[in-house]
């Protein structure tokens, strides 16, 4: 879909995959998974870097509803929407009794120590090994892979926002330890309280961007990325690019 190819799966079958990753023999590059949304995939038809490390990403899980409703149009229907924030509570539910760690990367200053507590109360057993926040120059990444490295996590959460994420990720894949790596925008903001989800009823019907323009009418600038996903799909649809409904 627009240069991205995306993962289809359930919810379980995508932590049971995660699951799987964490027994993965630390010493090997981290398994990194991206969540493309709409807006994601317009940013990185105009950034080659993006798109690259999009497409290197070990795992593409489809986070919007309209992602999967112009998966249909294409002709490649996914079934489920795999949001990164739910794809990532239902991994920490899973492993909190087997003695795993996270350590969390990204947000302002003082958000990751907040969504730490959260976390650790919310997941029981599972431990946050390290924070910090997501604002430094790309010559300060050594250091910071060597100080997430010293804290041996599982599980390295990234919560800079795109493409700071995905592309920190494909940069240094090959040199973080911790067997799994999530790019997950504003988990760490919803964790630490800064940011608030929608209402489950527009989650549960495929209504999140509109809960998130009620709740913060700050964000309607990005809906607009809405039609103009519509229309680049819309045009790759006509181009022949999805084989269309059978």
């Amino acid at each position: 879909m627009l240069g991205v190819e995306f993962n289809a799966m359930s919810g379980d079958e995508a932590v049971g995959l995660l699951r799987a990753k964490l027994d993965a023999p630390r010493g090997k590059a981290s398994f990194v998974v991206a969540t493309p949304n709409p807006e994601a995939l317009l940013r990185a038809k105009k950034d080659p870097v993006f798109m690259e490390a999009l497409r290197g990403a070990g795992l593409r899980l489809p986070d919007g509803t309209g992602v999967v409703l112009a998966s249909r149009l294409l002709g490649d229907a996914i079934g489920e929407k795999l949001g990164g924030f739910d794809v990532s509570a239902a991994l920490f539910e899973s492993i909190r009794g087997e003695n795993k760690s996270v350590y969390l990367l990204g947000s302002v200053a003082g958000a990751a120590e907040k969504a730490k507590i959260t976390i650790e109360e919310k997941f029981a057993g599972l431990r946050v090994a390290g924070t910090r926040d997501g604002y430094f120059k790309i010559e300060e990444e050594p250091g910071i892979v060597d100080e997430i490295n010293g804290k041996e996590p599982d599980v390295l959460v990234l919560g800079m926002g795109m493409p700071k994420q995905e592309t920190f990720a494909a940069r240094n894949a090959a040199s973080i330890k911790a067997p799994l790596t999530l790019c997950l925008g504003g988990t760490i903001d919803v964790y630490a309280g800064i940011k608030k989800r929608p209402p489950k009823i527009f989650i549960k019907t495929g209504f999140e961007w509109l809960g998130y323009l009620i709740t913060g009418p700050r964000r309607f600038q990005r809906l607009t990325a809405i039609p103009r996903f519509a229309f680049a799909v819309i045009c790759e649809r006509l181009k022949g690019a999805g084989r269309g409904p059978e």
